[in-house]
């Protein structure tokens, strides 16, 4: 027995056909979100760093779902990336766990403090998290679901270019 699970797209415009209409709806889509970074206790993250680590990524994250297995997978392929990754152990009780061995093994100096997952299932629901996985740009865009890292590179860069055009202009003007 096979079954197909998904949601069906409007290619044409992009729209999830099974998504709720937003202007009938007090949810706010994630790609219309903000979140001021400046207020994210980085401290209860997982930091990695790759290269110059000059762009910064929070991202929302059970350790045992597959999705955010394969996020991760293309997180690795980033470069010149700062990924703070905020642990959730939301999938039941094996999830705990999980994510303490993970948070332990991480930051070992930390290890015995757990109770940051409880502080990080917090978080997650007051910035309205549906679900794993979140990701947040320095700049406060927010996105829901797993990407490529060709596609996350390109999120990503898109925040640079435009603080690269923002700073020019008021370069230019007197």
């Amino acid at each position: 027995m096979r079954v197909l699970v998904g949601h069906p797209f409007d290619i044409l415009t992009t729209q999830d056909l099974t998504a709720t209409n937003p202007a009938q709806s007090d949810e706010t889509p994630a790609d219309a979100r903000q979140v001021n970074c400046a207020t994210l206790p980085l401290q209860d993250a997982v930091k990695v760093v790759k290269g110059d680590g000059s762009r910064l990524l929070a991202v929302f994250s059970d350790p045992r779902c597959p999705y955010c297995k394969a996020l991760d997978e293309e997180l690795a392929k980033l470069d010149n990336v700062t990924v703070y990754t905020f642990l959730l152990p939301w999938l039941g009780p094996e999830s705990r766990p999980a994510a303490e061995a993970l948070w332990a093994g991480a930051v070992p100096d930390r290890a015995n403090d757990t109770t940051v997952l409880d502080r990080n299932l917090k978080l997650a629901s007051q910035l309205g998290l549906r679900g794993t996985q979140m990701l947040i740009a320095s700049d406060g865009r927010v996105s829901e679901g797993a990407r490529s890292a060709e596609a996350l590179d390109a999120w990503l860069t898109l925040q640079s270019r435009e603080v690269a055009s923002r700073t020019s202009v008021n370069k230019e003007q007197p």
